[in-house]
């Protein structure tokens, strides 16, 4: 059996023609365009499903790629444009602005007055503890007799002064006044007679007027009682006639 072969002759050199073999006759022959599209159409045959043309659909235009299930967000319509303000825009704009701005601050300097009047009736209303406790405990009747009994106690000179010291801080402080001074005698109506702590009762038919003797001082804030003073009624000596005789040996 002869063997299977091609006969080239090269003209340009005038060679004797080379005998090909099949896989030399197969290396040449892929680069021709008759074997190439004789492949073409085998391969096809072998695989028909990779030579099936698939349809391309288009991209939802809902989603964004590379997010499978995700829907992007509506785009907004583009504003329209604007026209270009006129000068009673302009003003009518700027008299807004300062309007709003009056107004801010008005509100500012009303919440500041709000938060003033609170601390000051904070600080009033702490006081009015302070002084009420003070009453409470006596310590104003307590250091008006200690000031009495300071010039009579064998004190040093400094502490002697400590008991009118103090009075006159509180008194500075909390608006504490001495109501009325040992010693003094003052006439007072009937009606009035319960402003006073007395130290005797009251006469069964008492007069128009009183006369009262202060034994300690009393305590005012405002113009209000804190301690009534403490007083004592005034007798008048009895009358004397003239006619009495006072060497008259007693019975």
């Amino acid at each position: 059996m002869k063997p299977t072969s091609k006969r080239t002759r090269n003209h340009s050199t005038g060679l004797p023609p080379v005998v090909l073999g099949k896989d030399a006759q197969a290396t040449l022959g892929h680069r021709t365009p008759k074997l190439r599209a004789k492949r073409r159409l085998k391969n096809q045959r072998r695989h028909p499903r990779t030579s099936q043309v698939y349809p391309v659909t288009p991209r939802s235009p809902t989603r964004k790629p590379g997010r499978k299930g995700v829907d992007s967000r509506p785009v907004a319509p583009p504003l329209p444009a604007q026209l270009t303000p006129d000068a009673q825009q302009i003003k009518s704009a700027l008299d807004q602005l300062a309007k709003a701005q009056a107004e801010l601050t008005a509100s500012g300097i009303a919440v500041l007055n709000v938060a003033h009047a609170l601390g000051r009736d904070a600080v009033a209303a702490f006081k009015d503890e302070l002084v009420a406790s003070l009453v409470q405990d006596d310590l104003l009747v307590d250091l008006d007799q200690l000031r009495a009994a300071a010039p009579s106690i064998p004190l040093p000179a400094d502490l002697k002064l400590l008991p009118e010291a103090s009075l006159n801080w509180l008194c500075h402080h909390f608006d504490i006044c001495a109501h009325l001074s040992p010693g003094q005698e003052i006439e007072v109506p009937s009606s009035q007679l319960d402003r006073y702590d007395l130290q005797s009762p009251l006469p069964y038919d008492p007069k128009p007027l009183t006369k009262l003797r202060v034994i300690a001082p009393g305590w005012k804030r405002h113009n209000q009682s804190l301690i009534r003073p403490r007083a004592a009624m005034v007798t008048p000596a009895p009358a004397v006639s003239p006619d009495s005789d006072f060497n008259a040996p007693s019975q």
